[in-house]
């Protein structure tokens, strides 16, 4: 019995078994009704502990009293350890240099299964995700390719039928036969007349829908030319794409929504609602409003339009919370032009000056590119129009009769863009150096949504003419109007030698005119559909990329 409790001891000796036999009998028993635990502490010690041989048990148990204490909390986590994690905490004094051993011994796995992994460099990066981008331009255009060849089966199909003789076709394509014959007799009648054509709502009511499905499988409409032309009947449509749908309410929706099997709604909450200036407001519910409640939601977060983020830095910050992804281009003149002018005056709800200095400057453009006139009101547009001179209106009326150019008032600019916009406030002091603070549709509801619709047009460059300063402005309970006074204070400012702004908060190490160099790009842009598009995007903006 002595030897046991000597051995529960770890030690043997003859002053061992001594010192327990002089124990008193309660104290051998207790010790003897607590070997397991004595042992399984002993084990765990020697597990989590090293030990020198000439070490007491009591005295190391005592001295680390408070390190045995600290690793109860995680004693199931300590549980679950490899053993061999603990040989790794002998070779290291801090946590930084364990996850060095493991990191290392990790990649040596790594590269003996996947040895191409060590050849990996950022040409061979640039030269895979370019090949990405081409499949992908290849596939899109096949998709178009499989739709035309699956179009012309079915004419094929049909003509095929169409030759057959009555006996050679079972019962149903005898039925079918013949809603073919009549439905192109009906076209081919009405493809020869030069006038008194029947309806669009007539033809597809008669036999021959059935080509007229074939023949145009997609139609470009707006709901009310839904409501004129087709008739209503559930799932005429497999698919309905609406687009700009914060301008739609939702009465005039419903009856696409109920022709089509499935709807995709496209739109801008922060852009304007149905509603006109000198109209009646629409006081229900937008279907984007709607749509974004009951249908499931997806945000549209890279922004293509402007080709440099100055373009779309304000509304991003003050409408989209700097969620937006914007790509710059190599920087060639700047995006943001800024004109003041002096001693002008708001005078009969028009700016003269302004619109002088506005006539002047577009006899200086290159009318080659896509070109966009604003002004906050109609009469301010008129009087731009007469500060221009015959050249000018007459390269505003070609542009508008080629879709190159827009020439309108803040209220109806949702939908345009230009690579170059001009924008006229107009709005300014009276002869008397009175400032009225009265913009037009700027002041009613949801007027900060024009001001964003305004100062998103632009894809290369903004020209702003103003007669005021932001300082010229009142504080005011109009939150409209102090947007555009923020607007007026960070045009005042803008500098064009500002440093670019990259998506992904990417800092390029080098940028050398076209020449963008950037180092480790996949520890910034960890999705692989995401570093496809930024390549993509950037190529196509005119970047030579070079991933190091």
């Amino acid at each position: 019995i002595n030897y046991t409790y000597a051995k529960l001891l770890r030690k043997s000796t003859k002053e061992t078994l001594k010192t327990v036999a002089s124990w008193p009998i309660e104290k051998r028993q207790l010790l003897l009704a607590h070997s397991s635990t004595v042992n399984q502490f002993m084990s765990l010690v020697n597990r989590f502990f090293i030990i020198d041989e000439t070490t007491e048990m009591s005295d190391f148990v005592l001295g680390k009293r408070q390190d045995i204490v600290s690793l109860i909390p995680v004693w199931k986590e300590l549980q679950d350890l490899p053993s061999n994690f603990y040989h790794l905490l002998e070779k290291s004094e801090t946590s930084t240099e364990i996850q060095a051993y493991i990191l290392a011994a990790n990649w040596s796995i790594t590269t003996a299964r996947f040895p191409e992994l060590t050849q990996f460099n950022g040409k061979k990066l640039a030269d895979n995700l370019q090949q990405i981008v081409a499949d992908q331009d290849r596939e899109m255009a096949d998709f178009g390719r499989i739709i035309i060849a699956q179009q012309r089966k079915k004419f094929q199909q049909y003509e095929a039928l169409l030759r057959k003789t009555s006996q050679q076709c079972s019962p149903e394509e005898k039925i079918l036969r013949a809603t073919l014959k009549k439905g192109k007799a009906l076209l081919v009648k009405e493809f020869a007349k030069s006038r008194t054509h029947a309806t669009i709502r007539e033809l597809l009511a008669s036999d021959a829908a059935i080509w007229i499905d074939l023949l145009c499988p997609i139609w470009l409409s707006s709901p009310n030319q839904i409501a004129d032309h087709f008739p209503l009947r559930a799932n005429l449509f497999d698919v309905v794409l609406f687009d700009e749908a914060s301008q739609l309410t939702l009465p005039n929706a419903l009856g696409a929504l109920y022709r089509s099997n499935r709807a995709v709604v496209a739109g801008d909450s922060q852009q304007m609602s149905p509603t006109t200036f000198f109209g009646r407001n629409w006081e229900g519910h937008d279907l984007l409003h709607q749509a974004r409640y009951y249908f499931t939601n997806c945000s549209l977060t890279h922004h293509y339009r402007s080709s440099d983020p100055a373009l779309i830095a304000f509304s991003n910050r003050y409408f989209y919370n700097n969620k937006l992804m914007a790509y710059p281009s190599p920087l060639k003149q700047p995006a943001i032009n800024y004109y003041f002018i002096e001693n002008a005056a708001f005078t009969d709800r028009k700016n003269a000056i302004e619109a002088q200095q506005i006539g002047e400057k577009l006899q200086q453009i290159d009318w080659s590119k896509q070109i966009g006139i604003i002004a906050f009101s109609e009469q301010q547009l008129a009087e731009i129009w007469s500060a221009c001179s015959l050249t000018v209106q007459q390269k505003i009326t070609e542009g508008i009769e080629n879709n190159t150019v827009f020439f309108k008032s803040l209220e109806n600019v949702q939908g345009d863009e230009a690579e170059i916009v001009f924008i006229s406030l107009g709005y300014g002091k009276d002869e008397n150096g009175v400032f009225a603070h009265r913009f037009g549709p700027l002041n009613h509801a949801n007027g900060y949504k024009r001001l964003n619709v305004l100062l998103t047009r632009a894809k290369e460059q903004l020209h702003f003419f103003s007669s005021v300063t932001a300082n010229d402005f009142s504080l005011s309970t109009n939150e409209s109007v102090n947007l555009l006074r923020r607007f007026l204070m960070e045009i005042e400012t803008y500098s064009a030698h500002k440093s670019l702004v990259f998506p992904h908060d990417l800092t390029p190490i080098k940028i050398v005119e076209n020449q963008l160099f950037l180092q480790q790009i996949y520890a910034s842009i960890t999705d692989a559909n995401e570093l496809t598009t930024f390549h993509r995007v950037m190529k196509s903006r005119g970047w030579q990329l070079n991933y190091v």
